[in-house]
């Protein structure tokens, strides 16, 4: 998968960070893990605290699946595992050139 370009397709706004947020605060800090059941509660009741809230479990979704595309998370079928460690690649759009950091790398 080539993530350069998932992420130049992928824009993130508030609620991704808002989930990601959510999903950091409730993890199992052994596993990092969150379950899947009561997570769009839990969105909501994060927004809510900043007066915002998400329109649905369809919005929910569709921003899970872009944060598993960037390596994020990883979604499972009970909970969603979430990465510490991503790559990271950096384009310079004036130049066209790219580097990513070594030391960032997806945890196995």
């Amino acid at each position: 998968m080539n993530r350069l370009s998932d992420s130049i397709e992928t824009n993130l706004d508030e609620q991704h960070a808002a989930i990601l947020w959510t999903l950091w605060i409730h993890r199992d800090k052994k596993v990092l893990t969150v379950p899947r059941a009561g997570l769009l509660e839990l969105v909501h009741g994060e927004q809510e605290s900043y007066g915002r809230g998400l329109a649905s479990a369809e919005e929910l979704d569709d921003r899970l699946n872009a944060l598993e595309k960037l390596g994020a998370i990883e979604l499972k079928s009970d909970d969603i595992l979430i990465r510490e460690r991503v790559r990271t690649r950096f384009t310079s759009w004036s130049s066209g050139e790219s580097a990513s950091r070594p030391c960032a790398q997806p945890i196995a």
